[in-house]
Protein backbone atom coordinates (compact mmCIF):
# COMPACT_ATOMS: atom_id res chain seq x y z
CA UNK A 1 0.00 0.00 0.00
CA UNK A 2 2.98 2.56 0.98
CA UNK A 3 4.40 1.44 -2.72
CA UNK A 4 1.33 2.40 -4.24
CA UNK A 5 0.58 5.85 -2.76
CA UNK A 6 4.56 7.22 -3.71
CA UNK A 7 3.48 5.55 -6.76
CA UNK A 8 0.43 7.97 -6.97
CA UNK A 9 2.30 10.69 -6.03
CA UNK A 10 5.15 10.93 -7.83
CA UNK A 11 2.83 10.39 -10.69
CA UNK A 12 0.36 13.48 -9.67
CA UNK A 13 3.54 15.48 -9.54
CA UNK A 14 5.34 14.32 -12.50
CA UNK A 15 2.51 14.96 -15.23
CA UNK A 16 1.57 18.71 -14.60
CA UNK A 17 5.78 19.02 -15.03
CA UNK A 18 5.42 17.10 -18.58
CA UNK A 19 2.45 19.39 -18.92
CA UNK A 20 4.22 22.52 -18.79
CA UNK A 21 6.68 21.98 -21.66
CA UNK A 22 6.03 21.63 -25.36
CA UNK A 23 8.33 19.88 -27.81
CA UNK A 24 8.36 21.93 -31.15
CA UNK A 25 10.81 22.17 -34.02
CA UNK A 26 13.27 24.77 -34.32
CA UNK A 27 13.89 26.82 -38.10
CA UNK A 28 17.40 24.63 -37.98
CA UNK A 29 14.35 21.64 -37.80
CA UNK A 30 16.09 20.42 -34.86
CA UNK A 31 13.35 19.14 -31.98
CA UNK A 32 13.44 21.18 -28.81
CA UNK A 33 11.58 21.29 -25.42
CA UNK A 34 10.61 24.44 -24.72
CA UNK A 35 9.52 25.21 -21.25
CA UNK A 36 6.96 27.91 -19.38
CA UNK A 37 9.56 30.70 -18.95
CA UNK A 38 10.74 30.53 -22.89
CA UNK A 39 14.24 28.85 -22.37
CA UNK A 40 14.75 25.34 -24.30
CA UNK A 41 17.21 22.01 -24.95
CA UNK A 42 17.48 19.86 -27.35
CA UNK A 43 14.83 17.12 -27.40
CA UNK A 44 16.62 13.76 -26.98
CA UNK A 45 15.08 10.76 -28.82
CA UNK A 46 13.51 7.83 -27.50
CA UNK A 47 15.87 4.79 -26.54
CA UNK A 48 18.75 7.07 -25.10
CA UNK A 49 17.44 7.21 -22.00
CA UNK A 50 17.64 11.07 -21.77
CA UNK A 51 13.84 12.13 -22.56
CA UNK A 52 14.29 15.82 -21.33
CA UNK A 53 17.53 16.24 -22.86
CA UNK A 54 19.28 16.09 -19.34
CA UNK A 55 22.48 14.01 -19.93
CA UNK A 56 24.13 11.96 -17.19
CA UNK A 57 27.51 13.44 -18.81
CA UNK A 58 26.66 17.08 -18.25
CA UNK A 59 28.66 18.99 -16.37
CA UNK A 60 28.20 20.90 -13.04
CA UNK A 61 27.42 24.72 -13.85
CA UNK A 62 28.61 25.29 -10.63
CA UNK A 63 32.00 23.65 -10.01
CA UNK A 64 34.06 26.98 -8.09
CA UNK A 65 36.87 28.09 -10.11
CA UNK A 66 40.19 27.52 -8.95
CA UNK A 67 41.38 31.10 -7.79
CA UNK A 68 45.49 30.18 -8.66
CA UNK A 69 44.20 29.61 -12.30
CA UNK A 70 41.93 32.85 -12.43
CA UNK A 71 44.56 34.43 -11.53
CA UNK A 72 46.54 33.52 -14.08
CA UNK A 73 43.98 33.94 -16.85
CA UNK A 74 43.43 37.59 -15.87
CA UNK A 75 47.18 38.43 -15.80
CA UNK A 76 46.84 36.55 -19.46
CA UNK A 77 43.83 38.80 -20.49
CA UNK A 78 45.76 41.74 -19.40
CA UNK A 79 48.87 41.06 -20.97
CA UNK A 80 46.37 40.47 -24.56
CA UNK A 81 45.01 43.57 -24.38
CA UNK A 82 48.07 45.54 -23.25
CA UNK A 83 49.99 44.03 -26.51
CA UNK A 84 46.93 44.74 -28.50
CA UNK A 85 47.01 48.59 -27.47
CA UNK A 86 50.54 48.79 -27.90
CA UNK A 87 50.56 47.38 -31.83
CA UNK A 88 47.18 49.91 -32.30
CA UNK A 89 49.30 52.80 -30.88
CA UNK A 90 52.50 51.93 -33.12
CA UNK A 91 50.74 52.36 -36.38
CA UNK A 92 48.81 55.20 -35.10
CA UNK A 93 51.86 57.32 -33.69
CA UNK A 94 53.80 56.38 -36.91
CA UNK A 95 50.78 57.56 -39.16
CA UNK A 96 51.12 60.44 -36.50
CA UNK A 97 54.36 61.47 -37.37
CA UNK A 98 54.17 61.03 -41.27
CA UNK A 99 51.28 63.46 -40.39
CA UNK A 100 53.86 65.85 -38.91
CA UNK A 101 56.38 65.51 -41.32
CA UNK A 102 54.46 66.37 -44.27
CA UNK A 103 52.76 69.62 -42.60
CA UNK A 104 56.15 70.70 -41.87
CA UNK A 105 56.67 70.52 -45.59
CA UNK A 106 53.95 72.59 -46.42
CA UNK A 107 54.78 75.02 -43.66
CA UNK A 108 58.08 75.25 -44.98
CA UNK A 109 56.43 75.50 -48.59
CA UNK A 110 54.41 78.79 -47.18
CA UNK A 111 57.49 80.53 -45.64
CA UNK A 112 59.50 80.04 -48.55
CA UNK A 113 56.44 81.78 -50.89
CA UNK A 114 54.99 84.35 -48.11
CA UNK A 115 53.09 85.88 -50.81
CA UNK A 116 51.14 83.24 -51.79
CA UNK A 117 49.43 83.09 -48.36
CA UNK A 118 47.85 85.08 -46.07
CA UNK A 119 48.73 85.16 -42.61
CA UNK A 120 45.32 83.79 -41.71
CA UNK A 121 46.34 80.47 -43.61
CA UNK A 122 50.01 80.30 -41.84
CA UNK A 123 48.25 80.33 -38.35
CA UNK A 124 45.72 77.99 -39.57
CA UNK A 125 48.24 75.53 -40.02
CA UNK A 126 50.83 76.48 -36.79
CA UNK A 127 47.34 75.32 -35.19
CA UNK A 128 46.84 72.10 -36.85
CA UNK A 129 50.73 71.29 -36.52
CA UNK A 130 50.54 71.89 -32.28
CA UNK A 131 47.59 69.57 -32.27
CA UNK A 132 49.58 67.00 -34.69
CA UNK A 133 52.81 67.27 -32.15
CA UNK A 134 50.71 66.87 -29.05
CA UNK A 135 49.09 63.41 -30.46
CA UNK A 136 52.16 62.16 -32.17
CA UNK A 137 54.21 62.39 -28.63
CA UNK A 138 50.98 61.23 -26.51
CA UNK A 139 50.99 58.42 -28.84
CA UNK A 140 54.42 57.48 -28.98
CA UNK A 141 54.17 57.60 -24.92
CA UNK A 142 51.70 55.54 -24.92
CA UNK A 143 53.10 52.94 -26.94
CA UNK A 144 55.82 52.73 -24.78
CA UNK A 145 53.82 52.50 -21.82
CA UNK A 146 51.64 49.82 -22.91
CA UNK A 147 54.31 47.99 -23.64
CA UNK A 148 56.12 47.83 -20.82
CA UNK A 149 52.47 47.26 -18.70
CA UNK A 150 52.12 44.28 -20.79
CA UNK A 151 55.44 42.79 -20.00
CA UNK A 152 54.74 42.83 -16.60
CA UNK A 153 51.34 41.28 -17.15
CA UNK A 154 52.61 38.47 -18.72
CA UNK A 155 55.80 38.43 -16.37
CA UNK A 156 52.91 37.93 -13.50
CA UNK A 157 52.00 34.65 -14.88
CA UNK A 158 54.66 32.66 -13.45
CA UNK A 159 54.69 34.58 -9.78
CA UNK A 160 53.95 33.18 -6.80
CA UNK A 161 50.12 33.59 -5.79
CA UNK A 162 51.02 36.34 -3.01
CA UNK A 163 53.38 38.04 -5.26
CA UNK A 164 50.83 38.03 -8.09
CA UNK A 165 48.40 39.57 -6.43
CA UNK A 166 50.58 42.21 -4.96
CA UNK A 167 51.68 42.81 -8.60
CA UNK A 168 48.12 42.98 -9.62
CA UNK A 169 47.13 46.06 -8.01
CA UNK A 170 50.37 48.09 -8.76
CA UNK A 171 49.29 46.91 -12.05
CA UNK A 172 45.49 47.75 -12.22
CA UNK A 173 46.62 51.17 -10.65
CA UNK A 174 48.87 51.79 -13.28
CA UNK A 175 46.51 50.52 -16.09
CA UNK A 176 44.20 53.24 -14.49
CA UNK A 177 46.54 55.68 -15.44
CA UNK A 178 47.00 54.03 -18.84
CA UNK A 179 43.31 54.75 -19.77
CA UNK A 180 43.44 58.38 -18.61
CA UNK A 181 46.02 58.95 -21.20
CA UNK A 182 44.57 56.81 -23.84
CA UNK A 183 41.01 58.72 -23.10
CA UNK A 184 43.39 62.26 -23.63
CA UNK A 185 44.20 60.76 -26.82
CA UNK A 186 40.54 60.05 -27.98
CA UNK A 187 39.57 63.80 -26.80
CA UNK A 188 42.06 64.98 -28.85
CA UNK A 189 40.86 62.58 -32.08
CA UNK A 190 37.37 63.90 -31.34
CA UNK A 191 36.33 66.12 -34.43
CA UNK A 192 33.55 68.17 -32.04
CA UNK A 193 37.01 69.32 -29.95
CA UNK A 194 38.60 70.89 -33.45
CA UNK A 195 36.65 74.51 -33.46
CA UNK A 196 34.95 75.63 -36.62
CA UNK A 197 35.25 79.53 -35.76
CA UNK A 198 37.95 81.79 -38.08
CA UNK A 199 41.24 81.47 -36.16
CA UNK A 200 41.89 84.87 -35.60
CA UNK A 201 45.72 86.34 -35.71
CA UNK A 202 47.56 85.92 -32.94
CA UNK A 203 50.58 84.44 -31.20
CA UNK A 204 50.32 80.83 -30.38
CA UNK A 205 52.84 79.53 -27.72
CA UNK A 206 54.63 77.23 -28.93
CA UNK A 207 54.16 73.26 -27.33
CA UNK A 208 55.95 71.75 -25.41
CA UNK A 209 55.54 67.57 -24.59
CA UNK A 210 57.78 68.19 -21.72
CA UNK A 211 55.13 70.44 -19.86
CA UNK A 212 52.38 68.34 -20.92
CA UNK A 213 50.90 66.52 -17.87
CA UNK A 214 49.14 63.82 -20.07
CA UNK A 215 52.43 62.74 -21.73
CA UNK A 216 55.01 63.41 -18.71
CA UNK A 217 52.77 62.65 -15.48
CA UNK A 218 54.01 64.46 -12.63
CA UNK A 219 57.41 62.95 -11.11
CA UNK A 220 57.87 61.74 -7.34
CA UNK A 221 57.89 64.76 -4.99
CA UNK A 222 61.21 64.86 -3.75
CA UNK A 223 60.25 66.49 -0.35
CA UNK A 224 63.94 66.74 2.09
CA UNK A 225 63.22 67.58 5.50
CA UNK A 226 66.56 68.53 6.06
CA UNK A 227 69.46 69.71 3.09
CA UNK A 228 72.01 71.59 4.94
CA UNK A 229 75.78 71.12 6.88
CA UNK A 230 75.45 68.43 9.69
CA UNK A 231 76.71 70.02 12.55
CA UNK A 232 78.48 67.22 14.29
CA UNK A 233 79.85 65.13 11.56
CA UNK A 234 80.57 69.09 9.17
CA UNK A 235 79.29 67.17 6.27
CA UNK A 236 76.26 67.91 4.15
CA UNK A 237 73.19 65.66 4.88
CA UNK A 238 70.03 65.65 3.33
CA UNK A 239 66.94 63.67 4.26
CA UNK A 240 64.24 62.87 2.69
CA UNK A 241 60.47 63.31 4.00
CA UNK A 242 59.23 60.13 5.81
CA UNK A 243 56.21 57.64 3.57
CA UNK A 244 54.34 55.16 4.77
CA UNK A 245 55.94 51.37 4.15
CA UNK A 246 53.28 49.31 5.52
CA UNK A 247 50.45 48.99 8.23
CA UNK A 248 49.75 45.68 9.89
CA UNK A 249 46.82 44.84 12.39
CA UNK A 250 45.97 41.65 13.25
CA UNK A 251 42.43 40.63 12.31
CA UNK A 252 41.73 39.63 15.92
CA UNK A 253 42.59 43.25 16.69
CA UNK A 254 40.41 45.30 13.89
CA UNK A 255 37.35 45.63 16.68
CA UNK A 256 39.24 47.21 19.23
CA UNK A 257 41.31 49.26 16.81
CA UNK A 258 38.33 50.50 14.28
CA UNK A 259 39.71 52.82 11.77
CA UNK A 260 43.54 52.53 13.49
CA UNK A 261 46.83 50.28 12.72
CA UNK A 262 48.20 48.66 15.25
CA UNK A 263 51.62 48.84 13.53
CA UNK A 264 52.39 51.74 10.99
CA UNK A 265 55.81 51.82 9.41
CA UNK A 266 57.47 55.37 8.22
CA UNK A 267 60.28 55.09 6.33
CA UNK A 268 62.58 57.47 4.74
CA UNK A 269 66.30 57.72 2.82
CA UNK A 270 69.35 60.16 4.09
CA UNK A 271 72.63 60.56 2.31
CA UNK A 272 76.10 62.28 3.62
CA UNK A 273 78.10 64.13 1.49
CA UNK A 274 80.89 61.58 1.40
CA UNK A 275 78.13 59.26 -0.62
CA UNK A 276 76.79 57.25 2.45
CA UNK A 277 73.19 56.21 2.01
CA UNK A 278 71.37 55.84 5.25
CA UNK A 279 67.72 53.93 5.50
CA UNK A 280 65.71 55.18 8.74
CA UNK A 281 62.45 53.44 10.24
CA UNK A 282 60.13 54.42 12.71
CA UNK A 283 57.71 52.07 14.01
CA UNK A 284 54.31 53.54 15.79
CA UNK A 285 52.60 50.77 17.87
CA UNK A 286 48.87 51.13 18.78
CA UNK A 287 49.39 49.65 22.13
CA UNK A 288 50.02 50.31 25.89
CA UNK A 289 52.07 46.92 26.54
CA UNK A 290 54.01 47.42 22.96
CA UNK A 291 56.58 46.79 25.61
CA UNK A 292 55.74 43.61 26.68
CA UNK A 293 55.49 41.83 23.07
CA UNK A 294 58.03 43.76 21.32
CA UNK A 295 60.76 44.60 23.81
CA UNK A 296 62.80 46.93 21.13
CA UNK A 297 64.65 47.60 18.69
CA UNK A 298 68.18 45.73 19.36
CA UNK A 299 71.65 47.33 17.73
CA UNK A 300 73.17 44.84 15.24
CA UNK A 301 69.66 43.05 14.69
CA UNK A 302 68.93 42.34 10.73
CA UNK A 303 66.14 44.32 8.24
CA UNK A 304 65.75 41.32 5.76
CA UNK A 305 64.47 42.91 2.05
CA UNK A 306 62.64 41.00 0.00
CA UNK A 307 62.07 42.11 -3.55
CA UNK A 308 59.75 41.33 -5.99
CA UNK A 309 62.31 39.85 -8.10
CA UNK A 310 62.97 37.19 -5.41
CA UNK A 311 66.18 38.55 -4.17
CA UNK A 312 66.71 38.90 -0.38
CA UNK A 313 68.88 42.24 0.91
CA UNK A 314 69.57 41.83 4.85
CA UNK A 315 70.63 46.10 6.27
CA UNK A 316 72.55 45.86 9.85
CA UNK A 317 70.42 48.47 12.68
CA UNK A 318 73.05 50.22 14.44
CA UNK A 319 71.70 51.68 17.13
CA UNK A 320 69.35 50.28 19.94
CA UNK A 321 66.07 51.54 20.91
CA UNK A 322 64.04 50.36 23.30
CA UNK A 323 61.00 52.63 22.57
CA UNK A 324 58.85 55.72 24.36
CA UNK A 325 55.38 56.42 24.83
CA UNK A 326 53.86 59.42 22.59
CA UNK A 327 50.61 60.10 24.72
CA UNK A 328 49.44 62.57 21.79
CA UNK A 329 49.75 59.38 19.44
CA UNK A 330 48.59 57.36 22.47
CA UNK A 331 51.59 54.63 20.61
CA UNK A 332 54.93 53.44 21.35
CA UNK A 333 57.30 54.57 18.83
CA UNK A 334 60.46 52.84 17.71
CA UNK A 335 63.11 54.17 15.49
CA UNK A 336 66.03 52.35 13.52
CA UNK A 337 69.27 52.93 11.34
CA UNK A 338 70.57 51.08 8.68
CA UNK A 339 73.42 51.95 6.12
CA UNK A 340 73.07 50.91 2.43
CA UNK A 341 76.19 49.78 0.65
CA UNK A 342 76.82 50.90 -2.63
CA UNK A 343 75.96 47.43 -4.14
CA UNK A 344 72.47 47.17 -2.46
CA UNK A 345 71.68 51.00 -3.55
CA UNK A 346 72.48 49.88 -7.27
CA UNK A 347 70.41 46.69 -7.17
CA UNK A 348 67.31 48.44 -4.70
CA UNK A 349 67.31 51.60 -7.41
CA UNK A 350 65.49 49.30 -9.93
CA UNK A 351 63.52 46.96 -7.85
CA UNK A 352 60.78 46.73 -6.40
CA UNK A 353 59.68 46.02 -2.44
CA UNK A 354 57.74 42.94 -1.49
CA UNK A 355 58.48 42.24 2.35
CA UNK A 356 60.41 43.27 5.30
CA UNK A 357 61.77 41.21 8.09
CA UNK A 358 62.27 43.21 11.18
CA UNK A 359 64.09 41.33 14.40
CA UNK A 360 62.28 42.69 17.87
CA UNK A 361 63.45 42.06 20.93
CA UNK A 362 61.11 39.30 21.49
CA UNK A 363 61.56 37.65 17.87
CA UNK A 364 60.96 38.76 14.15
CA UNK A 365 57.77 39.40 12.50
CA UNK A 366 57.61 39.43 8.38
CA UNK A 367 55.39 42.64 7.16
CA UNK A 368 53.88 43.14 3.43
CA UNK A 369 55.18 46.39 1.94
CA UNK A 370 52.82 48.35 -0.17
CA UNK A 371 54.56 51.01 -1.50
CA UNK A 372 56.51 49.01 -3.70
CA UNK A 373 58.70 51.37 -4.99
CA UNK A 374 59.87 53.33 -2.11
CA UNK A 375 63.94 53.07 -2.98
CA UNK A 376 63.69 53.19 -6.24
CA UNK A 377 61.52 56.75 -5.78
CA UNK A 378 63.70 58.21 -3.24
CA UNK A 379 67.14 57.08 -4.49
CA UNK A 380 67.05 58.94 -7.28
CA UNK A 381 65.44 61.77 -5.47
CA UNK A 382 68.80 61.37 -3.80
CA UNK A 383 71.32 61.08 -6.50
CA UNK A 384 69.34 63.48 -9.13
CA UNK A 385 68.46 66.15 -7.00
CA UNK A 386 70.94 68.51 -5.91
Amino acid sequence: MKHFAAIVWCFLFFVPFLQSQVVKTNEKGEKIIEYPDGTWKLFVEEGTGDPLGVSQDEKNPWVEPDPEEEAKKKAIRYAELLSADAAQLQNFAQAARSKRLIMEEEMADMKARPNAYSSKEILALEHKMTKQKERESLSFSLYSQATRLAQDAENMIFLKPKKRDKAMKHLELEKSRFDTRMQALADLENPLQETSAPIVEKIYKTYDPQKDTRLNPPPYSCVFTHNEVDKFSGKMRRDLKPVVLFTHTPKDLRPFLRDREYITCRGYLADLSDGLLFLSLEFSIASNNAQAAFGGIPNGSILSILLMDGQTLRLINSKSDAGYYDPDLEAYIYRSQFQVSGVQERILQSAELDQMRVIWATGYEDYEVFELDFFRNQINCLRTTN
